[in-house]
């Protein structure tokens, strides 16, 4: 991953060009992919990838992004649309935008970044709401 808060101003103009001539992928605000690597990889890790970007820059992941960070096998190997927090009106093919109460989210460690992403139960409980009780 590369991170445009790690960058000098000159480097942001370099990513910037990159990323208009396709080289990198835009996973979230300030945080970019080779585009060449994000193609080579399987549907379930490019999701799983934007998910984890998602909530390095501070989104709450719930769904499922949070089904897939608990490592919950109900997602197999397909592509999923991340889902996060945030108002249902904002929602894109790309992410989709759930309301959730906050005080049933974790703080949790992936490599060195911490995510807050919904709690097992919850997320279970979500899963069987938005996707049906098969998923859930």
């Amino acid at each position: 991953m590369i991170f445009t808060s790690q960058l000098t101003n000159c480097e942001r103009v370099k990513l910037s060009r990159q990323h208009q001539r396709g080289e990198v992928t835009k996973l979230a605000c300030g945080i970019y992919y080779p585009t060449s690597d994000f193609r080579q990889l399987p549907p379930y890790n490019k999701s799983l990838l934007v998910t984890i970007a998602l909530g390095m820059r501070g989104r709450v992941l719930v769904g499922n992004s949070a089904t897939a960070l608990w490592l919950c096998p109900e997602l197999g190997s397909g592509h999923f649309a991340p889902e996060v927090v945030g108002r249902n009106d904002r929602s894109t093919p790309a992410v989709i935008m759930r309301q959730v109460p906050t005080p049933y989210v974790r703080t949790t460690s992936i490599g060195n970044a911490q995510l807050t992403l919904t709690s097992p139960a919850l997320t279970v409980l979500d899963m069987a709401r938005w996707h049906g009780v098969a998923h859930g």
